[in-house]
């Protein structure tokens, strides 16, 4: 109590600002923080206030300094930017035309686009309540006539995994949309020979609670897991993932 009182005295001190109320009561040093954190011009003033109210509170509070993901090894985020295919600049240019006033759609649609411009027939095609066994057989029909890494999010991709696979690394791939995620998947099955279940891991909103479980205890205890995939929303909260090594 008495480390408080000669805080507070310190403050009152250093402030210019007079209250209107009586001295020394407990509203006007409330009004003295309240005004010099909104109005005061002194930035020095501002952060002596902050540093004396941390001195009367670092008892019963604890400040995070921002700073504790810095110590996390390895830990980078950084934006890739790619240059469309000529196909997929014709593609999305079209699809924003079509589209104009749905930019859902234009979202949509122009994500899977991005990943192949294959995928722009695909979804001409397709209708709204198809089976995701019906989406795979097409999927699968599509990549036995294209040229898998002809769009530029594919290729990108499939260099990633290339590069982890070389440096016995893990691939985690995030996605909002199922579509270009399914065509991913297919493309590391023609592109590796690798399995789902075994090498291959996915979650989507598809899953109920037990076959989620089921993907991440796989995933978190296989030594031969390479590629994790899995929506957002599926995987916004609620997943461990635990196997994927540091590097």
């Amino acid at each position: 109590m008495g480390k408080s009182k000669g805080i507070k005295r310190r403050f009152l001190s250093m402030v210019k600002f007079k209250s209107h109320t009586k001295k020394d009561t407990e509203n006007e040093f409330y009004e003295l923080v309240k005004h010099t954190l909104l109005k005061d011009d002194n930035f020095k003033s501002k952060v002596a206030i902050i540093e004396n109210l941390r001195e009367m509170t670092n008892s019963v509070l604890h400040y995070y300094k921002g700073d504790l993901l810095d110590e996390l090894p390895g830990l980078v985020d950084f934006s890739v930017f790619l240059k469309l295919t000529p196909n997929q600049v014709r593609a999305v240019s079209e699809l924003k035309k079509v589209a104009r006033n749905n930019p859902f759609k234009v979202s949509s649609d122009g994500s899977a686009i991005y990943v192949h411009p294959g995928l722009e027939s695909r979804l001409k095609n397709s209708g709204s309540k198809e089976r995701n066994d019906e989406i795979d057989e097409k999927i699968d029909e599509l990549l036995e006539n294209v040229d898998g890494t002809e769009g530029v999010k594919a290729k990108f991709f499939i260099n990633m995994l290339r590069l982890c696979e070389s440096a016995g690394g893990k691939l985690l791939v995030f996605g909002q949309f199922l579509l270009p995620l399914k065509f991913l998947v297919g493309l590391t099955v023609k592109t590796k020979g690798w399995s789902v279940g075994k090498q291959i891991f996915m979650i989507t909103g598809d899953h109920d609670n037990d076959e989620r479980e089921l993907a991440m205890y796989r995933f978190n205890n296989s030594s031969e897991f390479r590629v994790f995939f899995g929506s957002i929303k599926a995987c916004g909260e609620g997943i461990s993932l635990l196997g994927l090594p540091e590097s």
